[in-house]
């Protein structure tokens, strides 16, 4: 059964990793109170994608599933063109640049072939840290990779899969986001119970549609509301990094993701029978844009730093959303071109 609501969930959730990734370079400074709470809420935006995975997985995946083919697609869709459109980058930082991301943890200064080269060549690949938003693939494959585990998760009774979301989440709150993005398995420790909870928001679709049927106003106050407390007591904004085991307090943006989330599915859902065209080539081409995306900021940052944008009115917030737009629409521009072009070859290129 084909759902207009989380296929517009989808484009919004790729809006927002847009959005998120076009603030750093927008040269907006995030200073006040409430420009930390406008940011905390468009930070984040992987944890939503998380959920429509989980969401996914069950509702289109689940009904047919066998594994090797499962896994076979998975690789043909997410993993090869993420391996096409990371090797460039990682060969221009491995052979020819002489700084690189986590250079210091990367390359031990050895000039031996493995530890010069292919030890690099590895690390980048493994953590997806060679462009900034590509830790999401070997997350995302690393899940699909043990999807056994989630059918049975699908078999259990109901009071068993809530309690195992609950701990986990609990336990996710606490381990948070890992430092400079790196280690998959407190990725996974991290977004696996949002996962589980799309997985089963989808199996009890019907009874939180009655459950949360307007009620989506107080969804909406909860998500402010963590926003807004994640300003106001804890450092700093955004998403929250740390090693594994340090203590720290518990990850209110996560709690505040999941808010929207129900909110969205509830709101959306009353557009289930009706047609909006961008939204739904935005959700189309989404994984293309979450491919693109930062290859287009990085050429609009150099195209900005070679533009006089020194005007006060062009700076912060107005350049912000100025970069969100064209870059999602040149990213949707290229998806489409490319798929012109190269028909079905083009999803092992950009996912599309």
């Amino acid at each position: 059964m084909w759902l207009n609501s989380f296929n517009y969930f989808r484009a919004l959730a790729i809006l927002s990793i847009v959005a998120n990734h076009s603030l750093p370079i927008s040269g907006w400074q995030i200073d006040t109170a409430g420009e930390r709470f406008f940011a905390n809420l468009v930070i984040g935006g992987s944890t939503l994608f998380v959920f429509i995975s989980g969401f996914l997985f069950h509702h289109v995946h689940y009904p047919r599933f066998s594994y090797l083919p499962f896994l076979q697609r998975k690789f043909r869709n997410i993993f090869i063109p993420y391996l096409f459109l990371s090797i460039p980058p990682i060969i221009y930082f491995v052979f020819f640049k002489t700084w690189a991301p986590h250079q210091e943890l990367f390359f031990t200064g050895q000039p031996d072939l493995y530890h010069a080269y292919l030890r690099p060549i590895l690390m980048y690949l493994a953590t997806g840290s060679v462009i900034a938003s590509f830790w999401y693939i070997p997350f995302i494959m690393t899940v699909f990779v043990f999807s056994p585990l989630l059918v049975a998760f699908i078999k259990w009774r109901p009071a068993a899969r809530i309690t195992t979301v609950v701990l986990l989440l609990i336990h996710a709150l606490f381990v948070q986001c890992p430092v400079g993005n790196l280690l998959v398995p407190q990725w996974v420790a991290y977004h696996l119970p949002t996962f589980l909870l799309g997985i089963v928001v989808s199996i009890h679709r019907d009874f939180f549609y009655r459950l949360l049927h307007a009620r989506e106003g107080y969804l909406l106050l909860l998500t402010l509301l963590f926003a807004w407390l994640q300003a106001r007591y804890y450092p700093g904004y955004g998403s929250l990094h740390k090693a594994f085991f340090q203590p720290a307090l518990p990850d209110v943006q996560m709690l505040q993701k999941i808010c929207l989330s129900f909110f969205l599915i509830i709101y959306l859902h009353r557009y289930e029978s009706s047609s909006f065209t961008p939204l739904a080539v935005m959700a189309e081409t989404s994984f293309a844009i979450y491919f693109l995306h930062s290859f287009v900021l990085y050429g609009m940052e150099r195209l900005f730093g070679l533009l006089p944008v020194s005007s006060e009115w062009m700076q912060g917030p107005v350049l912000w959303l100025v970069l969100t737009v064209l870059v999602t629409l040149a990213c949707m521009g290229l998806a489409r071109v490319c798929r012109s072009v190269l028909r079905s070859h083009s999803r092992l290129l950009i996912g599309y």
